[in-house]
């Protein structure tokens, strides 16, 4: 998925255009080493059931789709959006089949009488919420995280406002975050209008944000697709797989 053979233009939005279609493809990469990893530990592992492993392959593999399609509407000159396409013909193929045959998985196991656990879940419900109000998608460890009295009361850094917080924005108690973190790094943002865009850096894993309540604790902007942002890039929070609940 290399990007290298389109020679420079002189064109700022072009360069910016190309330089987010690198940060897509590096994000494409992720999900597809997450993605090998997981298939050597099928490979390597028979007790683990690879019909539940289906779903989460299913996810990262359609991101990499994502991440392409992505990066191909950001590419409005018609010259280089063909380019584009044309050096991620190989790669969008093998991606299309390898989608085709983890949706498969549970056919070709019955055709040749091949045993296999039934998922223990069917892929992730991304609206609704449970009893106690908290988003399907959440687990029932973020879940007890979340209404853990330590974190509400310990979090690693506090962003407010009013200068009551150890910051006084997101992105700088982001900018915080321990090197070589190996645990949850907790964020309590507190109540007020944050004008900011925050940006998760890939290495900062385990991210975990809340704030006062969605009335109360409010991240806004004005980046949009016609000021000359990517679409991606136009969110307040930019960042995959992090856990934030406001």
């Amino acid at each position: 998925m290399s990007l290298v053979a389109i020679k420079d233009d002189n064109d700022v939005a072009f360069r910016q255009r190309l330089d987010e279609c690198k940060e897509l493809m590096e994000y494409a990469s992720d999900e597809l080493s997450e993605s090998s990893r997981i298939m050597g530990d099928q490979i390597n592992n028979t007790d683990l059931g690879i019909l539940d492993k289906q779903p989460e392959l299913m996810n990262l593999l359609s991101a990499v789709v994502a991440y392409q399609e992505t990066c191909l509407d950001g590419l409005d000159k018609p010259e280089l959006r063909a380019k584009v396409e044309d050096l991620l013909l190989n790669s969008t193929q093998l991606i299309s089949n390898a989608l085709s045959i983890v949706a498969s998985t549970p056919k070709i196991l019955e055709e040749f009488n091949i045993p296999a656990a039934k998922p223990k879940y069917l892929g992730r419900k991304l609206l609704g919420s449970d009893e106690k109000g908290y988003p399907s998608w959440m687990s029932e460890d973020d879940k007890k995280l979340l209404e853990s009295v330590d974190v509400v009361q310990n979090p690693h850094a506090v962003v407010a406002k009013d200068g009551s917080g150890q910051f006084d924005t997101i992105m700088s108690a982001l900018a915080a975050y321990p090197k070589d973190n190996m645990g949850r790094y907790v964020v309590s943002v507190k109540e007020g209008i944050y004008e900011e865009y925050v940006i998760v850096a890939k290495h900062q894993v385990n991210v975990f944000m809340y704030g006062d309540g969605a009335p109360r604790t409010i991240v806004t902007g004005g980046r949009s697709n016609k000021t000359g942002w990517a679409t991606f890039k136009s969110g307040t929070f930019c960042k995959f797989l992090v856990s934030m609940y406001l």
